[in-house]
């Protein structure tokens, strides 16, 4: 499969990461892991589908689907040749851009809400299907993403809980010493996010784990888990595993084989 990434130049970069095109050319499977980024993804293709631990399968229509932040391993499969294109949303994206309560879309893919199907997106199609530059392909998704925007601010305390929030850091230390409410907060950052503040910086600890795992092979897998703060071994495998799906040590052989 080949992957190709693209650095959003307009306004929508506050809420967007990078659009991504995928190709192939085959049928094939890839195992994608919990991340902090929601997606749009539009199907310009033959049929694919996202599958999770439970064996539901969403198979993505033309018109786009999204796909909240996942909590746990799915897999993307595709039965003949695959172009699809994908917004890759920073962890606030989903609100910011078009003020969506995140928790309709967490740990699911829902078919793309239904001013996505009317007359822009018939522009967009429409655009999809004449430009052969990719480039313009690009374009034409900002272009209609800022059509649709409905632009939210962001509350400050959760950006600087974000910013300020470490690894081995107490969050009911902290809330305590912003004085925030930690229930009130826990609802605004879901509504925002789409997972409560537990979950968010499990899966960022996790997604700093695999990233350590994969830049140090000389490094023990004993010392990557304490610098990440788990407090043992144990700890750490179950914790990798839930998120995962397979122990600290299968992820660094299926890294290096």
């Amino acid at each position: 499969m080949r992957s190709r990434y693209y650095v959003p130049q307009s306004d929508i970069k506050w809420a967007v990461e990078y659009i991504c095109l995928q190709e192939s050319n085959q049928p094939a499977e890839v195992l994608q892991f919990p991340s902090l980024q929601a997606e749009i993804t539009f199907n310009l293709g033959s049929r694919f589908a996202l599958s999770n631990s439970a064996n539901e399968v969403f198979w993505y229509p033309k018109y786009g689907a999204v796909n909240g932040i996942n909590t746990c391993p799915v897999k993307k499969h595709w039965e003949a040749d695959l172009t699809s294109l994908s917004v890759k949303f920073k962890p606030w994206g989903l609100f910011q851009l078009f003020g969506w309560d995140a928790r309709l879309f967490s740990k699911k893919v829902v078919a793309a809400p239904l001013h996505f199907q009317n007359s822009p997106f018939k522009s967009l199609k429409d655009s999809f299907l004449n430009e052969q530059k990719i480039e313009k392909k690009v374009f034409a998704i900002e272009k209609f993403l800022l059509k649709s925007a409905r632009i939210q601010t962001i509350p400050k305390d959760i950006f600087s809980f974000i910013d300020e929030i470490e690894e081995e850091t107490s969050i009911k230390v902290y809330l305590k010493r912003k004085r925030i409410a930690h229930t009130s907060f826990n609802r605004r950052f879901k509504k925002v996010m789409g997972i409560g503040v537990k979950k968010f910086l499990s899966i960022k600890r996790i997604q700093n784990t695999m990233r350590d795992i994969q830049k140090n092979d000389l490094k023990s897998l004993t010392e990557i888990a304490y610098h990440h703060g788990f407090y043992d071994q144990a700890h750490f495998i179950k914790s990798f595993s839930t998120f995962t799906g397979m122990t600290p040590l299968q992820f660094k052989k299926r890294m290096f084989s």
